[in-house]
């Protein structure tokens, strides 16, 4: 159960409520988000130019791309990135039953942890609308463990992701040299 702050936090608070994150977070979405969207683009564009269609892949990192500046909605918008991505080593390393049903683990394991953040980020405050009206007397949890758990099950499911592939492009019937080209390649994805 979550404890109340204590005189020294509130002192802390109040000192640094008027502190302002905006020029920072302008600065980061800035440079970011137009690299994402290049990145997306030109995912499309070699689609078209190779003759591939676009699949349920090529939507989910759109939805992704979209939804990717709320609270709430980032949560949604990490589920269809990492979703678009599972779907993608679906249709190209479509090799084995076990690596399918692998896949369909983790993605259910990002699902489900993604609700669970969607009801943690709305419910964290009680009344809800005190998440927007600060006059509202609230009481609200303290986040800070689930924060870490959410956290520490991205970076897993981040590095689960990454490394999937890896065995079936060892298994690749290429020169070592090329192999660890390919899976270097694979690997800057997770930048």
């Amino acid at each position: 159960m979550a404890s109340m702050p204590t005189p020294a936090e509130i002192l802390y608070q109040e000192k640094h409520i008027s502190d302002n994150k905006v020029s920072n977070i302008i600065a980061t979405n800035a440079i970011c988000f137009p690299i994402a969207c290049t990145a997306v683009l030109l995912r499309f564009i070699s689609r078209r130019m190779s003759k591939i269609r676009y699949e349920a892949d090529d939507w989910l990192i759109v939805a992704g791309l979209m939804l990717i500046s709320a609270e709430v909605i980032y949560n949604f918008a990490m589920f269809a990135i990492k979703a678009s991505i599972l779907y993608l080593y679906k249709r190209v390393f479509f090799v084995s039953r076990n690596f399918v049903i692998i896949l369909w683990v983790v993605g259910i394991f990002v699902a489900c942890y993604s609700i669970t953040q969607v009801f943690a980020a709305i419910f964290q405050c009680m009344p809800i609308d005190s998440n927007w009206n600060p006059l509202v007397k609230h009481y609200c949890i303290n986040t800070d463990i689930g924060a870490t758990i959410i956290a520490a099950f991205n970076v897993l499911t981040d590095f689960a992701i990454l490394i999937l592939p890896m065995p079936l492009l060892y298994k690749l019937q290429k020169p070592t040299k090329q192999k660890i080209q390919i899976m270097g390649m694979f690997l800057l994805g997770g930048l």
